[in-house]
Protein backbone atom coordinates (compact mmCIF):
# COMPACT_ATOMS: atom_id res chain seq x y z
CA UNK A 1 0.00 0.00 0.00
CA UNK A 2 2.68 2.19 0.39
CA UNK A 3 1.71 4.22 4.10
CA UNK A 4 3.59 4.29 7.13
CA UNK A 5 2.77 1.69 9.81
CA UNK A 6 0.98 5.37 11.79
CA UNK A 7 -1.04 5.55 8.82
CA UNK A 8 -2.45 2.25 9.12
CA UNK A 9 -3.10 2.42 12.72
CA UNK A 10 -4.68 5.60 12.37
CA UNK A 11 -7.10 3.97 9.39
CA UNK A 12 -7.84 1.36 11.85
CA UNK A 13 -8.98 3.62 14.04
CA UNK A 14 -11.40 5.57 11.61
CA UNK A 15 -9.29 8.56 12.04
CA UNK A 16 -10.89 11.70 9.85
CA UNK A 17 -7.80 13.12 8.74
CA UNK A 18 -6.40 10.37 6.64
CA UNK A 19 -7.24 10.81 2.72
CA UNK A 20 -9.73 9.22 1.12
CA UNK A 21 -7.42 8.02 -1.41
CA UNK A 22 -5.74 5.93 1.21
CA UNK A 23 -8.59 4.25 2.07
CA UNK A 24 -9.28 3.54 -1.32
CA UNK A 25 -5.87 1.88 -2.07
CA UNK A 26 -6.44 -0.37 1.26
CA UNK A 27 -9.80 -1.30 -0.53
CA UNK A 28 -8.07 -2.22 -3.31
CA UNK A 29 -5.34 -4.65 -1.54
CA UNK A 30 -8.06 -6.87 0.00
CA UNK A 31 -10.07 -6.86 -3.52
CA UNK A 32 -13.25 -4.92 -1.90
CA UNK A 33 -12.84 -1.80 -4.52
CA UNK A 34 -15.86 -2.90 -6.60
CA UNK A 35 -17.72 -2.76 -3.13
CA UNK A 36 -17.16 1.06 -2.55
CA UNK A 37 -17.96 1.48 -6.16
CA UNK A 38 -21.18 -0.11 -5.75
CA UNK A 39 -21.88 1.87 -2.16
CA UNK A 40 -21.24 5.31 -3.57
CA UNK A 41 -23.68 4.45 -6.58
CA UNK A 42 -26.49 3.93 -4.12
CA UNK A 43 -26.05 6.76 -1.75
CA UNK A 44 -29.46 7.75 -1.19
CA UNK A 45 -28.84 9.27 2.64
CA UNK A 46 -25.48 10.51 1.43
CA UNK A 47 -27.33 12.68 -1.78
CA UNK A 48 -29.70 13.91 0.69
CA UNK A 49 -27.46 15.05 3.30
CA UNK A 50 -25.57 17.05 0.31
CA UNK A 51 -28.86 18.68 -0.78
CA UNK A 52 -29.19 19.57 2.62
CA UNK A 53 -26.39 21.43 3.72
CA UNK A 54 -26.49 23.39 -0.06
CA UNK A 55 -26.64 27.28 0.61
CA UNK A 56 -28.50 30.11 -0.74
CA UNK A 57 -26.35 31.58 -3.50
CA UNK A 58 -25.69 35.21 -3.21
CA UNK A 59 -24.16 37.31 -5.95
CA UNK A 60 -20.60 38.15 -5.38
CA UNK A 61 -19.28 41.42 -4.87
CA UNK A 62 -22.96 42.30 -2.91
CA UNK A 63 -23.45 42.87 0.96
CA UNK A 64 -26.34 39.52 1.63
CA UNK A 65 -29.46 41.36 2.08
CA UNK A 66 -31.58 40.04 4.91
CA UNK A 67 -35.70 38.87 4.34
CA UNK A 68 -38.50 38.25 6.53
CA UNK A 69 -39.81 34.66 6.65
CA UNK A 70 -43.85 34.56 6.95
CA UNK A 71 -42.83 34.75 10.91
CA UNK A 72 -40.98 37.91 10.56
CA UNK A 73 -37.73 36.06 11.42
CA UNK A 74 -34.54 37.67 9.41
CA UNK A 75 -32.76 34.73 7.93
CA UNK A 76 -29.32 35.73 6.60
CA UNK A 77 -27.48 32.63 4.23
CA UNK A 78 -28.56 29.45 6.06
CA UNK A 79 -29.52 26.77 4.56
CA UNK A 80 -32.25 25.88 2.78
CA UNK A 81 -33.58 23.45 4.99
CA UNK A 82 -33.79 25.53 7.50
CA UNK A 83 -35.85 28.55 5.94
CA UNK A 84 -39.64 28.71 6.30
Amino acid sequence: MNVSRDTLNRMEKGDASIAIGTYLRALRVLGMDKDFETVAKSDELGRKLQDAKLLIRTPRGRAQKSRKDEEGAITEGKPLNEQS
